[in-house]
């Protein structure tokens, strides 16, 4: 990952985000309001999101009618 990347997270308070796959329901609506194709859903048919791809713009949480996208 971008070093400087890392470093505007930190500075920003902005944290690794990860589904609790207790509270998720399986809609799907992390998925559809994210904009940089980070929340995929797995071969378990649950979803999760790739760190690689996510830019920590938190729509995905804001969006999640159970809170189930969580800060690391």
């Amino acid at each position: 990952m971008n070093p400087i990347v890392k470093l505007m997270w930190k500075v920003t308070g902005r944290t690794e985000l990860k589904i609790d796959a207790d509270k998720c329901v399986g809609c799907g609506k992390c998925a559809k309001t994210c904009h940089h194709n980070a929340v995929e859903k797995t071969a378990e048919r649950r979803y999760a999101i790739q760190v690689d791809r996510c830019v920590r713009c938190y729509h995905c949480k804001e969006n999640c009618p159970k809170q189930a996208i969580v800060s690391k």
